[in-house]
């Protein structure tokens, strides 16, 4: 999954080079206050319950998919004229938080990461805005955001909240002529989701013959069968490409890339001589 990237602005006159030892004085952090291809359902946007901004102020609440609160959740101001003076919070007990953005004359961009321990390894997820746009620190807003665990992202034209799945054909065993968009994978959930929601088997193919894109993150046990349309599906076998032998089934967990989010899934597939 991408890693979001810092927003990088110059500023037009020398009397905003002057300001910004100010500026970089103000960047205390703030506390909060009181399948198809993709194959997930991507639920509703949240609707804020927020009273109209307030000049200097931004607000909001963050919840998971099935609309609870989410607590402890880094909500962070990003200044786009100036390079890290940024603003950071936490929400509250009831999903709220609140921040304030007065001592910086500046526009703001509002972005959101919840932090959960999935299967012993810690995992850092972006969550949606209701909206992406930036807005003046004089005006103020509101910017509510939800945990999906599909969907497209705003700012990506191919980024998905979902993990991403590689598959790779064993070149010494397969069959002449088979086409890597006919296998089928289908993945059996091992337990619950990141989120704790419940999980449900999933049959994909990658359209490209490589990539499936935007899969519910969560341990699966990882099956495949060749099936082109209109002739008898052949079982295959399968495994990861970090090790192992080929086996008839793989149980897999994401990986996390650096910055503790999911990286891809890569997984090798051979039809060996029956």
């Amino acid at each position: 999954m991408r890693t979001p990237t810092r927003r990088f602005h110059l500023a037009r006159t020398a009397s905003v080079f002057a300001a910004a030892g100010i500026l970089a004085a103000c960047a205390a952090s703030a506390d909060a206050s009181a399948p198809t291809d993709p194959p997930g359902e991507t639920p509703p946007p949240t609707t804020s319950g927020q009273p109209n901004p307030s000049s200097g102020i931004v607000t909001g609440t963050i919840v998971d998919a099935a609309g609870r609160p989410l607590a402890g959740v880094r909500v962070v101001a990003d200044n786009t004229l100036f390079y890290d003076p940024n603003v950071t919070g936490t929400t509250d007990a009831q999903g709220r938080y609140k921040l304030d953005l007065s001592r910086i004359a500046a526009t703001w961009h509002m972005t959101a990461q919840v932090t959960r321990t999935y299967n012993g390894q810690e995992y850092v997820f972006d969550l949606h805005p209701d909206t992406d746009a930036s807005f003046s620190g004089l005006d103020g807003a509101v910017r509510n955001f939800d945990w999906r665990l599909t969907g497209k992202r705003p700012e990506l034209t191919d980024g998905y909240y979902g993990g991403t799945v590689y598959a790779h054909i064993d070149i010494f065993h397969w069959p002449d002529g088979a086409d890597a968009r006919d296998i089928e994978f289908t993945f059996t959930p091992i337990g619950p989701l990141v989120d704790g929601s419940a999980a449900r088997p999933l049959t994909l193919r990658a359209p490209d013959g490589s990539r499936i894109a935007d899969v519910p993150v969560g341990k699966y046990t990882i099956t495949a069968r060749l099936a082109p349309q209109g002739k008898t599906a052949r079982p295959l076998t399968i495994r990861l490409t970090t090790g192992g032998s080929f086996a008839d089934a793989v149980t897999a967990v994401w990986p996390r890339d650096l910055t503790g989010r999911t990286g891809p899934i890569d997984l090798q597939v051979s039809a060996p001589d029956r």
